[in-house]
């Protein structure tokens, strides 16, 4: 069962320092795989700086750089993304609920954890591509968190939580992977267009939702499968019975 198949991912972060610390949390913490979506800042000599430690400087040097959010995330089989927005409180999940699932999921598959930017998070865009939304406990009066403290509360409560129940039980089947789960959903956005389930000006809404029942069901790739094979089955029922109707 291994924090080394965990993945943390910060989404246009423009500070090289604050890279730096994230380095640094991980190190501290036990894990090893640092990626960067659509940075705004370099890897230099302040990131080294801040990162402080030949162990995390291993981290800065095995740093993998992506285009966009969505191939940093496309091998992976559990997206979790950090978030303090309120709007979304009906999805958030706390981070004490989320870490077993996350280490169970880890222990035979990859998971990436994503730190939206500085100043402003991460968007509704970047949340659709989430199986889970986290959220840790923040005080009112500053209800947010640097990303590198973000990091390190996140890091440390996996890791004392892992070295506590080693008896997690582990999971069997091989997981979906996020671009496997990307695409079952763009099935389902058809499916229930077409069945004129979802409303066509906001269907992101019930989407989103049912994206963290999938994230919680931890779907198989034999799952998805069927359930993809059940959108098309559905889709080709509606046409026959639609150009039926027409004939008639």
């Amino acid at each position: 069962m291994g924090l080394d198949n965990i993945y943390i991912i910060l989404h246009q972060p423009k500070g090289s320092l604050n890279v730096g610390y994230v380095a640094r949390a991980m190190a501290n913490t036990g894990f090893s795989h640092l990626r960067l979506s659509e940075p705004r800042c370099r890897i230099d000599s302040a990131s080294f700086r801040s990162a402080s430690a030949p162990a995390a400087h291993r981290i800065l040097n095995k740093v993998r750089t992506y285009p966009s959010l969505q191939e940093s995330v496309g091998d992976l089989h559990l997206v979790v993304g950090a978030t303090a927005r309120a709007r979304h409180n009906r999805g958030l999940t706390s981070l004490e609920v989320a870490t077993p699932q996350i280490l169970n999921t880890a222990s035979l598959n990859k998971v990436g954890i994503i730190f939206g930017a500085e100043e402003c998070g991460l968007s509704n865009a970047d949340l659709q591509l989430c199986d889970i939304l986290l959220t840790i406990p923040v005080s009112e009066r500053l209800p947010s968190y640097n990303v590198g403290h973000s990091v390190l509360l996140v890091c440390y409560t996996l890791m004392i939580f892992q070295h506590s129940h080693r008896e997690l039980r582990q999971s069997e089947s091989s997981k979906a992977t996020n671009q496997q789960i990307k695409g079952l959903f763009d099935d389902v956005r058809e499916t229930l267009l077409n069945i004129g389930y979802l409303n066509p000006q906001n269907p992101d809404r019930i989407l989103q939702e049912l994206r963290q029942i999938a994230g919680k069901a931890q779907l198989t790739e034999r799952e998805v499968r069927i359930l993809r094979g059940i959108c098309r089955k559905v889709r080709t029922f509606v046409r026959k019975t639609s150009s039926t109707k027409k004939k008639k």
